[in-house]
C-alpha cells in the first residue's frame, strides 16, 4: 500500500474517507494508532522504516518523524511506549533484522521538545538454537510476546517483561504457516495460511 488513509467508521456500512497521505516511493506495510499518532512500518529501496504521523486532524495526516533501518519491515506492534517492528531478513539487502525495538515515548508525549525514535536493539538469535527469520505477525499479552515466524514454521512465544529482557518460552507448532496474530483475554488468535483461523488458550503463560 503506497499511502495512509483515514476513514470515519461511525456508520460501518458506509466508511467515509476523511484524509490521506501518499507515500513517495515507499510501501506502507502495517499501521497502529495510539491516540492522535499513527505509527507506520514501511519499506523504501530495500530499507525498512518506522514513521509517525499526527492524525489529530484526520483530513491532513502530517509526518512527524521517521527512521530507516536495514531489512524489510513486514509487521508492527505498539506496546506502551515501545514499538516492535518485525522484519524479513531473507529479502533484505543485508542479512540483518528479525525483530527491531524502538522507544517511541517522545512521539507520544505532547510536551516533548523533540520527536525522535530511539532504537533499543535487534533480536534475531534465541536460545536453544531458535531464531526469528520472518516476523510476519506480532501480538503481546501481558509480558508474553508472540511472533509469527513463517520462515521457520510456528508461532514463537517469548517472555518479554521489558525490551531489554526477552527470552524464549517455546513455539506453537500447531500452526505451521502463521500469518496475522491478535491476543485478547488470554486467547491468541492466529490466521494460518493453510488452516484458517486458530484460537489458543494462553492463560497459563501469564500465571
Amino acid at each position: 500500500v503506497r499511502g495512509l488513509e483515514v476513514f470515519d467508521i461511525t456508520d460501518p456500512a458506509q466508511p467515509t474517507l476523511l484524509g490521506s497521505v501518499v507515500s513517495e516511493g515507499a510501501t506502507f506495510r502495517d499501521v497502529k494508532v495510539v491516540g492522535a499518532t499513527a505509527f507506520v512500518a514501511f519499506n523504501n529501496n530495500e530499507q525498512g522504516g518506522l514513521a509517525a504521523f499526527d492524525v489529530s486532524d484526520p483530513a491532513n495526516p502530517t509526518l512527524v518523524s521517521f527512521q530507516f533501518f536495514p531489512g524489510v519491515a513486514i509487521s508492527l506492534l505498539i506496546d506502551g511506549t515501545f514499538a516492535y517492528v518485525g522484519t524479513d531478513d531473507t529479502d533484505a539487502a543485508t542479512d540483518d533484522g528479525a525483530l527491531r525495538i524502538f522507544d517511541v515515548s517522545e512521539l507520544l508525549d505532547t510536551n516533548a521538545n523533540t520527536n525522535n525514535f530511539t532504537a533499543l536493539g535487534t533480536i534475531k538469535d534465541l536460545p536453544q538454537g531458535e531464531s526469528i527469520g520472518h516476523a510476519i505477525g506480532l501480538a503481546k499479552l501481558g509480558r508474553t510476546l508472540f511472533v509469527s515466524d513463517s520462515q521457520n514454521n510456528g508461532v514463537l512465544v517469548l517472555d518479554a517483561p521489558s525490551p531489554d529482557n526477552i527470552s524464549l518460552i517455546g513455539r506453537i507448532i500447531a500452526s505451521p504457516d502463521p500469518f496475522g496474530l491478535a491476543a485478547e483475554n488470554d486467547r491468541l488468535y492466529v490466521v494460518d495460511q493453510g488452516l484458517g483461523l486458530m484460537v489458543f488458550d494462553v492463560s497459563q503463560l501469564n500465571n
